[in-house]
């Protein structure tokens, strides 16, 4: 739990320096560069958190991704700030918690939709446009495909799950026929 509790401190301070500087975008997706890397290069992220190497060593590294993947000098420095604090392996709830921030601030929420099956883009902005009409809010809609679900949709809007998959569906019409039998 206390991670999760720094994991959203951290977010929060780098967005109210984003916010400050009319960036707050731009660092979500820097954020995500450094996190892609992190988790794509195990190499890179031991060195960064191996105290066999100089703090020198280690921030010139961190600049040189930095540069490599086009950040800006406030995501880069506040990398360091959680290499230097051993807090690195926070960066994928930080990255989860700024996209929350920085969502709440923006009016917007996320959805994901399950389907059976591999969706459009039109589908998807149909879905989308919907949901921002219902809830009033921006909605950012991606999916998910689940061949489980034999047909139909799940939408995970927020804390709201909306299940018109075929297969609840199937589900509930048994129980009502087996609740019917007894």
């Amino acid at each position: 739990m206390k991670s999760a509790e720094n994991a959203k401190r951290f977010a929060r301070s780098l967005l109210e320096i984003g916010i400050e500087e009319t960036l707050a975008e731009r660092f979500l997706a820097d954020l995500g560069n450094f996190n892609e890397v992190l988790e794509g290069n195990h190499e890179f992220s031991a060195f960064l958190l191996n105290p066999m190497y100089s703090l020198e060593e280690r921030r010139s590294l961190l600049e040189k991704v930095g540069a490599e993947i086009e950040s800006t000098t406030a995501v880069i420095k506040f990398m360091w700030v959680l290499v230097s604090t051993r807090s690195v392996k926070l960066l994928g709830d930080i990255v989860a918690a700024y996209t929350k921030l920085l969502d709440e601030k923006a009016g917007r929420i996320r959805a994901v939709v399950e389907s059976p099956f591999d969706m459009d883009a039109d589908t998807l902005g149909e879905i989308e446009g919907k949901l921002s009409g219902a809830t009033g809010k921006e909605v950012v809609v991606s999916a998910e495909k689940r061949e489980e679900l034999i047909g139909g949709l799940v939408i995970r809007l927020d804390n709201l799950l909306i299940d018109g998959s075929l297969k609840t569906q199937l589900e509930q019409m048994k129980d009502k026929i087996l609740g019917g039998v007894g």
